[in-house]
């Protein structure tokens, strides 16, 4: 059984975004998983009040929008990527995720 929904209707997440509610500073914001600089894999969590001050300066410094276009070359585990999807999240841009294979040959 397959659900359609209709998502061009004003509508149609209206009642679920009353109840959203939203977070504070200190609730996570992600998680990522880093090997650090002792070859040990840990989880790090990082809080709301770390990053968004950071994705809105960034936003305003560069003066991104819906007419840019973020090219996300770095892999997803390194730190720096999430501050490109969060942008893009935040500015409602083009977000181009370059494949492993192409980014790994950087003439083409």
């Amino acid at each position: 059984v397959l659900q359609s929904i209709n998502c061009e209707k004003e509508t149609c997440f209206q009642s679920k975004a009353r109840d959203i509610k939203s977070p504070s500073d200190f609730s996570i914001a992600y998680i990522v998983q880093t090997s650090g600089s002792t070859g040990q894999p840990k989880i790090v969590q990082v809080p709301h009040q770390c990053i968004l001050p950071n994705i809105l300066d960034l936003k305003s410094q560069f003066s991104i929008n819906t007419d840019d276009n973020i090219l996300l070359c770095s892999p997803l585990t390194f730190d720096p990527s999430i501050i490109d999807i969060f942008l893009f999240c935040a500015s409602g841009c083009t977000l181009t995720i370059i494949p492993d294979e192409i980014r790994s040959i950087p003439k083409k």
